[in-house]
């Protein structure tokens, strides 16, 4: 009996379930990392975010170069504020045949369209009120209304979170 246990050689390898819990454990892995690179707060939604700033940051900047080019132009000649609006859209519409200027009389700004997207110059050169931001606080402002209001109540309710009233 000596000589026959003698004989048996031990193979030497992985077993079957060594290799499917490498396998579990790299699938595990990989969906780990697609949902951190595609879920709500992945990096790809984050990446597509810091675009988009970046993206209103230089527009607002164009504007706002456009506006300082405006008022080097004008700088005492005596143009009065409709005048300039429409020298500062000729100069909008140079990048963007699709920009406008309005002067509105009734808080002394000129509102701007430019490249899709809506803004107000004061007078200073100071840039307020995008229209993404205004979108955001209002669904923003929308999530925090009561769910079970009606339409007018929630109305109210989003112009109070909006400070309105």
């Amino acid at each position: 009996m000596k000589g026959f246990f003698r004989e048996v050689k031990k193979e030497k390898g992985i077993t079957l379930v060594a290799l499917v819990v490498t396998i579990v454990i790299l699938i595990i892995l990989a969906g780990i990392t697609i949902a951190s690179l595609t879920g709500d707060n992945g990096l790809l939604g984050k990446v597509g975010e810091a675009k988009e700033q970046t993206d209103l940051a230089g527009i607002r900047e164009e504007v706002a170069l456009i506006w300082n080019e405006v008022q080097m132009e004008i700088a005492g000649k005596g143009y009065n504020n409709k005048e300039i609006a429409e020298i500062f859209e000729e100069k909008l519409k140079e990048n963007d045949p699709d920009a406008s200027v309005t002067y509105q009389s009734s808080n002394n700004t000129f509102e701007v369209d430019y490249k899709d997207h809506m803004f107000e110059v004061q007078p200073s050169g100071e840039l307020t009120s995008n229209r993404e931001e205004v979108i955001k606080d209002i669904e923003e402002a929308w999530e925090n209304t009561d769910k079970e209001a009606s339409g007018e109540d929630k109305a109210e309710q989003i112009q109070e979170e909006l400070g309105m009233q």
